[in-house]
């Protein structure tokens, strides 16, 4: 749904609880270990964790290019 920096939000299958760690990929090129912070339904929230200077510089490069996210929820 949406990334920054600091994280992202995803619709998901998969159940996770908030307080959960885990690996995402591909996160600005390798694989990032994130927490879930909180979660509606299907939609999670993750914090990224201890991401390298060169996985937050292409997460920087990459947003310039995305839309600016809206808010609207689908399918949640």
């Amino acid at each position: 749904m949406e990334i920054s920096e600091r994280g992202l939000s995803a619709l998901i299958g998969t159940d996770f609880r908030v307080g959960d760690k885990l690996e995402l990929e591909p996160i600005g090129g390798g694989k990032a270990e994130a927490i879930v912070r909180r979660s509606a339904g299907r939609l999670y929230a993750f914090e990224f964790l201890n991401l390298s200077p060169e996985q937050l510089q292409m997460i920087r490069d990459r947003c310039k290019t995305l839309p600016l996210y809206n808010g609207k929820i689908i399918g949640v």
